[in-house]
């Protein structure tokens, strides 16, 4: 009977230790596993950290990049309008002195200055005769009118000059920098063969080629637009 009983309870203690041992075991699995996900949460950190500095450099290389690339390309665009301002003030000198566009230019003053005073001349005494078989009222009705016309015509030419003229600054591009150069230069360097070949004044050819390419301008808008490739027509206007 004894023996009966230390064996129960040498059954029960070695059952408490294995059930012990089996707790300490899942305790300890249990310990490495947090363990185990605490490393890696900690790891997955640093991997991210190290994603994110490694992110940001690249944003910052490529920022600054940019930045260089912009400011080369500024850099080359002030140069190129330094140059061109200071050949199109080289042909603008040439243009003084030479003997043919100096010439033109007061010829066209003097024409523009006789024509005014000539209609001047011409329409007052015309007026006056043609409204003196009138009654004065009709007379005076009659010179009123005439002038208002008169005037509101001169004033619809210089409407549409100074029309002409914004919508040429509107469009202003390195394009139309080039065309002014390389018109400026071809009427100052052959001013006297164009005049030998064509009888017009230079000032006034000038001015039209510039009107000419203003209409040339909004042909290509058109064209480009209707093909869908304005970005390519911008680039061409500002290369």
């Amino acid at each position: 009977m004894e023996d009966l009983e230390d064996t129960q309870a040498l059954n029960d203690r070695l059952r408490e230790m294995v059930n012990k041992s089996s707790v300490d075991a899942v305790d300890k699995a249990n310990a490495e596993r947090k363990q185990t996900l605490r490393d890696c949460e900690k790891k997955i950190k640093e991997i991210k950290s190290q994603s994110i500095h490694e992110t940001y450099e690249a944003h910052e290389k490529q920022r600054l990049a940019e930045s260089e690339a912009k400011a080369a390309k500024e850099t080359l665009k002030r140069k190129t309008s330094l140059y061109l301002g200071l050949l199109a003030f080289t042909l603008l000198c040439c243009g003084i002195m030479n003997e043919q566009v100096r010439t033109d230019f007061v010829d066209l003053i003097i024409v523009v200055a006789s024509s005014i005073a000539d209609f001047i001349a011409i329409y007052v005494p015309w007026l006056s005769s043609f409204s003196n078989k009138m009654e004065w009222y009709w007379a005076w009705l009659l010179r009123i009118s005439i002038t208002a016309l008169i005037l509101a015509g001169c004033f619809g030419i210089g409407a549409g000059i100074v029309a002409i003229y914004h919508k040429y600054k509107e469009r202003w591009c390195t394009l139309s920098f080039k065309v002014l150069i390389g018109s400026l230069a071809v009427i100052t360097v052959f001013a006297e063969p164009i005049r030998y070949f064509i009888p017009i004044n230079l000032i006034p050819l000038f001015i039209g080629i510039q009107i000419i390419y203003l209409f040339i301008l909004w042909y290509f808008d058109g064209y480009y637009a209707n093909r869908y490739r304005k970005e390519e027509w911008e680039r061409i206007q500002h290369q």
